[in-house]
């Protein structure tokens, strides 16, 4: 029989690697957080973000879409909290982006 024994220095390097790479990760969210957005881009973010579970159209509060939001998305940039004030997620705006569904508001998906 084989004993496979895992090497420490690998595992440490391994544990280095996967952390620099979440804090890499953690540091593009920052920064594209707070970037400008216009047009296509901001709108392709706004679909990501308000797009519920395996669908392929987003569930937008229109009310909430104001030009307002739009220019300061484009002249300032704005957060993914902001793009997230946008979207509408409860039971009665997902009964009515997607009909039959019967998605409901915190339903993990």
């Amino acid at each position: 029989m084989q004993v496979v024994t895992r090497c420490p220095a690998t595992a440490i390097s391994s544990s280095r690697m996967r952390a620099a790479a979440f804090l890499l990760f953690l540091a593009l969210v920052v920064v594209a957080s707070s970037s400008r957005m216009c047009g296509p881009r901001l709108q392709n973010m706004v679909t990501k973000t308000c797009t519920f579970g395996q669908e392929q159209k987003p569930c937008i509060d229109t009310s909430k879409m104001k030009d307002d939001f739009l220019q300061r998305c484009c002249q300032h940039g704005c957060e993914l909290k902001e793009i997230q004030k946008v979207c509408c997620f409860t039971d009665s705006c997902l009964a009515e982006c997607y009909p039959g569904k019967n998605y409901k508001m915190g339903q993990v998906y």
